[in-house]
């Protein structure tokens, strides 16, 4: 392994532009409380979020992530507050952020609301090189085998919602990283809206019969110079115990959903991806697990 291979590999699991984006979820409009601070608060009640996501099952160094998510309104005050956590790894990289989120939410008539959200948190990229397959093993790549590098995150979003509509943008990540070549650290370069990962959603809920609703959404994803990816899903909702749902994201998967309600506080749901693309031939698609709750005082 020479250095020019070696710095390639370092900027490809370091770089927050590889190609899944930021971070990847099937079941986005559950897990909006991490990828949009505005959604924070917007429930009537304390809720959040568990979720484990196995991407591209059987390739070794895939995507493995982890998230929780927690958010209230703050009574009589037209604001939330919110904690969440991710940790993904991807082949030597594991990345590990922490972040609070804070929204304002104005009412716009009897029916609508639109809120702002800000969030703060830190990031903590931890590389470690010892499984490394290296023919040079005095490559000054290898020199540490394990690296760790804190920097800071700071993100914006807006959320509009009605009793049956929503539609958000966001941008999750807004400072720039990147690999300093002299020093082989991560760096925090400031705001570019070139490296933005702009995440649009949108859904609606539409009654069909008494305890039957259809739930499609759509999440449009956006980086300057990379392909646009539209995620686009559809959930048949059966007297709000059982959902069935079907969805699909532009060259990458087709997506198989499903939700059961336990009881008026917890919720879990599942989602299979079945690869559509030059992956697929090499895994076993990609499994994710949600427990959705809320914190009923009653």
């Amino acid at each position: 392994m020479n250095k020019v291979l070696s710095i390639s590999i370092l900027l490809f699991v370091a770089s927050n532009l590889y190609s899944q984006e930021y971070i990847q979820f099937s079941q986005y409009v559950n897990a909006q409380g991490v990828l949009n601070p505005a959604y924070t608060g917007t429930k009537s009640l304390p809720s959040g979020f568990l979720l484990y996501r196995n991407q591209w099952v059987n390739i070794d160094g895939a995507p493995v992530t982890f998230a929780f998510n927690i958010n209230t309104p703050i009574k009589g005050k037209n604001m939330g507050i919110g904690l969440s956590a991710v940790n993904e790894q991807i082949g030597m990289r594991k990345q590990t952020e922490f972040n609070a989120a804070y929204s304002y939410i104005t009412k716009i008539n009897s029916k609508s609301n639109l809120s702002f959200g800000l969030q703060v948190g830190i990031k903590n990229n931890f590389f470690d090189k010892s499984n490394a397959q290296a023919t040079d093993l005095d490559d000054p790549f290898l020199t540490d085998q394990k690296e760790s590098f804190l920097l800071p995150n700071f993100g914006f979003g807006a959320y509009y919602y009605t009793k049956r509509f929503f539609a958000g943008l966001s941008l999750p990540n807004m400072l720039t990283n990147r690999l300093d070549l002299q020093s082989a650290a991560l760096k925090t370069k400031g705001f570019s809206f070139k490296d933005q990962h702009f995440y649009m959603f949108s859904g609606y809920v539409i009654k069909l019969k008494e305890k039957l609703l259809l739930k499609p959404s759509v999440l449009v994803k956006y980086l300057y110079g990379a392909p646009l990816q539209l995620n686009i899903n559809s959930s048949l909702l059966i007297q709000d115990a059982l959902g069935l749902g079907l969805g699909y994201r532009t060259g990458d998967a087709l997506i198989f959903l499903v939700d059961f309600k336990i009881n008026t506080q917890i919720r879990v749901g599942y989602s299979y991806d079945l690869g559509m693309n030059n992956l697929n031939s090499y895994n076993f698609g990609s499994h994710e697990i949600m427990l959705m709750f809320n914190v009923n005082n009653n």
